[in-house]
């Protein structure tokens, strides 16, 4: 074989395994608690958020989101097909709204515990879209 025969195997080789190579993890289960900060009590009814980030191939990168709310002990768990990277935002009445970005999963169970800073001005959630306000902090890197 001549050199430029051989380095264009290499090439087409090399392309093909990096090609190949997994990016997502699968069946993610992203769980966690709700509290605010100064008590560390948990907050029941806290309004989540999470994204999950995934290749879709072909260098295109998209997402899931999932809205829930915390149960009586301030708890919350979503599962998703796959992903990459995890964001949870969550907010409360009386409470700031925290977000937490996990770039890279390292395992399929993620928890994400949040603790909420009190805010005595905020007092009505239902408006409040915390998809919008993580894609516009993402937006910002």
């Amino acid at each position: 074989m001549n050199i430029f025969f051989k380095s264009v195997l290499f090439s087409l080789t090399s392309f093909i395994l990096i090609g190949c190579i997994e990016k997502n993890q699968k069946d993610i289960t992203v769980s966690g608690s709700i509290t605010d900060n100064l008590s560390g009590q948990p907050i029941e009814n806290a309004k989540v958020t999470v994204l999950c980030w995934y290749d879709a191939g072909w260098e295109k990168l998209d997402y899931e989101s999932q809205d829930l709310m915390t149960d009586p002990n301030g708890l919350y768990e979503v599962t998703f097909k796959e992903g990459y990277k995890v964001i949870v935002a969550s907010v409360a009445p009386e409470h700031k709204k925290v977000m937490y970005q996990l770039n890279t999963l390292s395992d399929s169970r993620i928890k994400v515990d949040l603790e909420l800073p009190r805010d005595s001005i905020s007092k009505n959630t239902a408006v409040i879209n915390l998809k919008d306000y993580i894609l516009s902090d993402v937006n910002s890197w």
